[in-house]
């Protein structure tokens, strides 16, 4: 038996005692993956549920969200704009001097 978020879930008898790696989704703990050394084993089956989802979690995503991400790509944005105007760095452009090629003008 391992304790995930106050849930307990059985996994295979091999893995009992055993260092493992458990992978889930913090807004449905009905389904845990169990790895071990990068091998992935038989999901661990839930024998008591006492929290559908991971305690710190909202009950329902904020009308924000969706503004939040929209913000932060823009920053990322902006940071690599900024990144690439630094490596770049500015063309200069040097004044050209009035050369006559020839005696006539045309």
């Amino acid at each position: 038996m391992i304790e995930v978020e106050g849930n307990l879930y059985e996994v295979d008898s091999f893995l009992r005692g055993k260092r493992i790696q458990i992978r889930y989704n913090p807004f449905d703990l009905s389904l845990i993956r169990v790895y071990k050394d990068g091998t992935r084993y038989d999901d661990a089956k839930a024998a008591v549920i006492n929290n559908k989802r991971h305690p710190k979690m909202p009950d329902e995503l904020e009308e924000q969200s969706p503004g939040f991400i929209s913000s932060y790509l823009e920053n990322l944005k902006k940071e690599q704009e900024e990144k690439q105007r630094k490596e770049l760095g500015t063309t200069s452009f040097v004044k050209l001097e009035d050369k006559t090629w020839g005696e006539t003008p045309c």
